[in-house]
């Protein structure tokens, strides 16, 4: 019996989660986008922040930008886009229409929904802004059909309109340090987090809030709420036939700025709980499935959630 329970377990632990086709295009494509400015802002005293969630009490939420770039007296908020087919703009909402299922999705308006992102950080920094605040959508997709009138808007770009605006483009003296109220608020975006990300054997990923592990985890469950003893957990699970047979471990290695601080047992069929970004309802993942979760949110964010 005890032979035909472990090969039951690793038979589950062998389940694959792999990436939606369209998912994993999108993240590929922001973090070409994300290497791009990096690369365009290297040696400069330029920052850019990925993927933080500025809290608006007043909307009891948070608001996630693709990227906040901070420039010696600017700020940039880029939404990087990776649609294909053709769009348009209808009494004001931006419609695409895809190929692949000739059908049409409604992304309300883009260009404003960056913009207000934008105006959300202007109210939550306490202090004073650099002086231009610039937003705008960066289509990444070369495929995508953008018409002419929509690609003459100042917020439109090409990812390769983007090259030209980095500063190791635009051949500009640059100045040697941001200006007080840029520095100050490169302090206020340090604090902010982002998602918490959930990594699934097979190659999902769960973005989105971490809330709880479930109390037969063992000690994950104890020290859940360390938030600053570590800030990632990998998760080594034995997946082969034969060991898997013979030595069924599943540990999880707690690791804080790259090197490792704990390492501990883990029931596989215990679970923690995420609520994934844009989803109203959390999604429980048994620790089985598991391979690695970075921790880049911050718990006193989670209830602004709608």
């Amino acid at each position: 019996m005890m032979v035909l329970g472990r090969f039951k377990e690793v038979w589950r632990r062998r389940r694959r989660f792999p990436a939606a086709g369209h998912e994993k295009a999108g993240f590929a494509a922001e973090a070409q986008v994300g290497h791009l400015i990096e690369a365009g802002i290297a040696d400069t005293c330029w920052r850019v922040f990925h993927g933080p969630r500025i809290p608006a009490p007043k909307e009891k939420r948070c608001r996630e930008v693709d990227f906040v770039v901070i420039g010696p007296d600017e700020v940039w908020m880029v939404e990087c886009k990776h649609w294909s087919g053709r769009m348009e703009i209808i009494d004001g909402e931006v419609i695409q229409h895809r190929r692949n299922d000739h059908g049409q999705l409604n992304h309300k308006d883009t260009f404003a929904i960056i913009a207000h992102k934008g105006d959300v950080l202007r109210e939550y920094h306490e202090g004073g802004m650099p002086t231009k605040i610039t937003s705008f959508v960066v289509f990444s997709n070369h495929n995508l059909e953008i018409p002419d009138d929509i690609m003459a808007r100042e917020d439109c770009f090409r990812q390769s309109d983007l090259l030209e605006l980095l500063p190791s483009e635009t051949k500009k003296t640059q100045p040697s340090e941001l200006s007080k109220e840029s520095a100050s608020l490169v302090k206020t975006l340090e604090t902010v987090g982002s998602w918490d990300l959930v990594n699934l054997h097979g190659g999902r990923e769960y973005n989105g809030d971490l809330l709880s592990v479930s109390e037969d985890s063992g000690v994950l469950h104890a020290v859940f709420n360390s938030r600053d003893y570590y800030d990632t957990i990998k998760i080594e699970t034995e997946r082969s036939w034969l060991k898997g047979l013979f030595n069924p471990s599943c540990q999880a290695i707690m690791i804080k700025d790259g090197k490792e601080v704990k390492r501990c047992s883990v029931n596989p069929s215990a679970s923690l709980q995420i609520r994934r970004a844009a989803r109203s309802q959390a999604t429980t993942v048994e620790w089985r499935h598991v391979t690695r979760i970075d921790l880049m949110s911050k718990p006193l964010h989670h209830n602004m959630r709608k």
